[in-house]
């Protein structure tokens, strides 16, 4: 791997804020920095325009927020995915449409997998943001799967960090 150094001055105050933090959170001002550069870039992949704003809160508020309805927020994300697949003049299947919802996994430290078993897809994720998020990530997905009609919904296991989904690709009958 190359290395390269990257230097830039700063007020002495950034400098000393930069100091006292990277020591509270015991990582390097390397491992602040890389951190900081791989979320901005994860998220400028979200944005449907440019430099559009976002904020960030704790997990525990974001489940609170979806708490009274998860269900119809996964209506609004999806639309919000649509949106932002339509504006790359990229095909709208629900592989496209899910590999959105990857960057929001890597933001938040969400692992899923998707498996074949037979005939049937499963998709496992695991997180540690509570039942909101769970009942959010699932209604997401349903909708993504109504909305390209190329699978069906087969089942569901939702709990508080985890969901297990399982879906059938339709059978083409030319």
């Amino acid at each position: 791997m190359n290395k390269k150094v990257i230097g830039f001055k700063s007020d002495k105050d950034s400098s000393d804020k930069l100091n006292s933090y990277v020591i509270k959170k015991q990582i390097t001002k390397k491992e602040w920095f890389e951190g900081h550069l791989n979320r901005d870039i994860l998220q400028s992949k979200l944005e449907l325009n440019v430099r559009e704003k976002f904020v960030t809160i704790p997990a525990s508020e974001y489940a609170e927020l979806l708490a009274n309805n998860p269900q119809n927020h996964s209506k609004i994300i999806c639309d919000r995915i649509v949106d932002h697949i339509l504006s790359q003049d990229v095909e709208i299947t629900f592989d496209n449409l899910w590999s959105e919802t990857k960057i929001f996994q890597q933001m938040n430290s969400i692992e899923c997998s998707r498996k074949i078993e037979g005939d049937i897809e499963v998709i496992h994720c695991n997180h540690q943001m509570g039942m909101n998020v769970s009942i959010f990530l699932v209604y997401l997905a349903i909708e993504m799967l109504q909305i390209t009609k190329e699978s069906t919904f087969v089942s569901k296991i939702v709990l508080s960090n985890n969901f297990i989904l399982k879906i059938k690709k339709k059978v083409n009958r030319g």
